[in-house]
């Protein structure tokens, strides 16, 4: 479902995008050209070259020259206006003649001029000039602090009213696409609490306000904010690239892992920062060229250097790999953007800024969308899985619950018998066979029954002496044994041990027993030391038949050695120590070394 609706989400903003294109291109493509237009720049204290250029278009790139435009068109009793794009332009100084070359009409509009005459009907991204009755000749000369690039058109009254009407429907679209992404992000941000939601949020505002004051909207209605709405661009472009740095930041540094990227978004930003200062107090042109310089140099290096990057996980692999299409189209767009001046306050005509700010929020939001819909389904089978094991894991311990019921009912149904047949051999001749035997069936009861309270009866601190602990362990094995084996206890520490007793008597008496049990001599080595403040147990025995390899099946439930064939046991003893040692934090360690086995003890 997620899929499709982000397919669908695409797709209608291609053809948005594609409608935006038509209107845009409508609107550039005003009317059939009915004049001669020449053009040719002129540097500072230079005079003006006989050499003129053919064209209604020019771009000369970031400089302090000025372009000038010589029109020739008939002379006509109809009301027609000449148009000059962008409307963002320093000075545009437009003087109307005769057709016996006698100055008829001066008039200057500009960012960088006061003047009231601005007319709020048409010079909405865009100047408008009305062409005095007998005029045929127009000399336009043009300054700009950004790029200076210029379009002049010649237009009838109606012509211009037409795409008057379809502009502001265009940027109205646009602007109403952006503002709601705005509010999307903002909302998202206030919800979810990601701080990359609020970051797209506020690119969006500052994109709104850019294409606001490339709409000179604002000044076409209050004349006195034209030197305001100059400055406010400028320095609006350059927040974009703040805003939209931070953007990338909190994207990637969330996608892959990089100790350098920090680094770099840091300086970019930086660099962007003393580029809005430079141009809030000192160099204008010099500001903007080179926050683009900037936007080129970082975007190129990002888009070399994160495919080389590795991602945070396999999670966010799976995102980037979803996004990565939408992410590098978006990169060379921006390169494309700041290098062929179609990006905000390069002197591009005002419809393909438009689209450019429609575009790059539709890509945005494209990743974004596609990385809430994963991390979505990731977080659903996340909870659906923790649901299965959750399941699993009653069900587990409903049976453990039956099996230690059962196991406390068999052994207190087998204990009891066990105890009246031990009064009965009392005078019988093969008592102590008997009672061995007995004993034997007592010991495998009472290891079965201490499984069902690993758990439960073990939780226990007190200080003693560990080597009195292992002698109580020793004598008690004796008596219930009788095997008559001798036991080397050697201690190299007087130092007290605070933790579990109950556990350690068990412990040491489960590897007290595999030593008399499975030891092939008749002695059993055991050394109490301390090692790096901590006390060490060890317990060694001879041993035959017992490879290395088998050393981390003994602590299995259940298993048994094959050297262990013939002699009683359950597999369950170094299982039990292996179980207390790891409730305890203590650390269990068995080895074999040619013939000797060692089962260490770090308390």
């Amino acid at each position: 479902m997620g899929i499709k609706l982000t397919r669908r989400i695409t797709a209608y903003g291609i053809i948005l995008t594609l409608v935006a294109l038509g209107f845009g291109a409508l609107i550039s493509s005003s009317t059939a050209r009915q004049f001669d237009s020449q053009w040719q720049s002129l540097a500072k204290h230079q005079d003006m070259s006989p050499n003129w250029r053919r064209g209604n278009a020019a771009s000369l790139g970031q400089t302090d020259a000025h372009l000038l435009f010589k029109l020739a068109f008939e002379a006509t009793t109809r009301e027609q206006h000449l148009t000059v794009s962008p409307a963002y332009l320093d000075i545009v100084d437009v003087g109307f003649l005769d057709a016996d070359s006698n100055l008829i009409e001066t008039i200057i509009k500009g960012d960088s001029t006061s003047d009231l005459a601005l007319d709020h009907s048409f010079d909405i991204g865009q100047l408008v000039f009305a062409i005095p009755p007998l005029a045929t000749h127009a000399y336009i000369e043009i300054s700009a602090t950004e790029n200076l690039q210029a379009n002049v058109n010649l237009v009838s009254r109606s012509q211009l009213i037409r795409d008057n009407y379809l502009g502001l429907i265009f940027k109205s679209s646009i602007l109403m696409v952006i503002a709601a992404a705005a509010i999307a992000g903002i909302m998202a941000c206030i919800w979810s609490g990601q701080v990359l939601y609020g970051v797209f949020g506020v690119h969006q505002i500052a994109w709104f306000c850019l294409l606001l004051e490339l709409s000179y909207f604002v000044p076409s209605l209050v004349p006195e904010t034209v030197y305001l709405n100059s400055l406010l661009l400028g320095a609006t472009t350059i927040v974009t690239t703040v805003t939209g740095t931070a953007f990338h930041w909190q994207l990637l540094r969330q996608l892959v892992r990089a100790k350098w990227l920090n680094g770099a978004f840091f300086i970019t930003i930086l660099v962007t920062l003393l580029n809005l200062m430079m141009y809030l107090f000192t160099d204008q042109r010099l500001a903007l060229m080179s926050n683009s310089i900037t936007m080129v140099v970082a975007t190129v290096s990002f888009i070399i250097a994160i495919p080389l990057t590795p991602s945070q996980d396999h999670r966010q692999a799976f995102i980037l790999r979803k996004i990565i299409w939408a992410y590098v189209f978006l990169m060379l767009l921006v390169v494309a953007a700041a290098l062929s001046r179609l990006g905000f306050g390069n002197g591009a005509l005002l419809p393909f800024v438009y689209l450019f700010a429609l575009v790059t929020m539709l890509l945005l939001g494209y990743m974004l969308f596609i990385r809430f819909i994963v991390q979505r389904r990731q977080k659903t089978n996340a909870l659906a899985t923790a649901k299965l094991v959750a399941a699993t894991n009653n069900q587990l311990n409903l049976h453990v619950e039956e099996q230690s019921a059962l196991l406390s009912m068999l052994s207190h149904e087998i204990k009891t018998p066990l105890t009246t047949l031990k009064l009965l051999i009392f005078r019988s001749p093969i008592r102590e066979q008997l009672s061995y035997q007995l004993k034997s069936i007592e010991n495998v009861v009472d290891t079965v029954a201490l499984m069902d309270h690993l758990k439960s009866e073990f939780i226990n601190e007190e200080i003693f002496d560990l080597k009195q602990l292992v002698q109580a362990q020793w004598r008690q094995l004796q008596e219930s044994t009788g095997l008559g084996k001798q036991l080397n206890l050697e201690v190299a520490t007087d130092k007290l041990l605070k933790g579990n007793r109950l556990a350690l008597e068990v412990i040491v008496g489960n590897l007290l027993s595999n030593a008399q049990k499975y030891g092939t001599n008749s002695l059993v080595q055991v050394r109490i030391r301390s090692i790096r403040q901590q006390l060490v147990v060890e317990v060694e025995n001879t041993c035959t038949g017992l490879a290395v390899a088998d050393t981390d099946l003994l602590t299995k439930k259940y298993y048994r050695a094959d050297n262990t064939s013939g002699l009683r046991g359950t597999g369950l003893g170094l299982w039990i120590s292996r179980t207390l040692c790891e409730a305890n934090g203590y650390h269990l360690t068995l080895d074999v070394d040619q013939c000797i086995f060692t089962a260490s003890i770090r308390l």
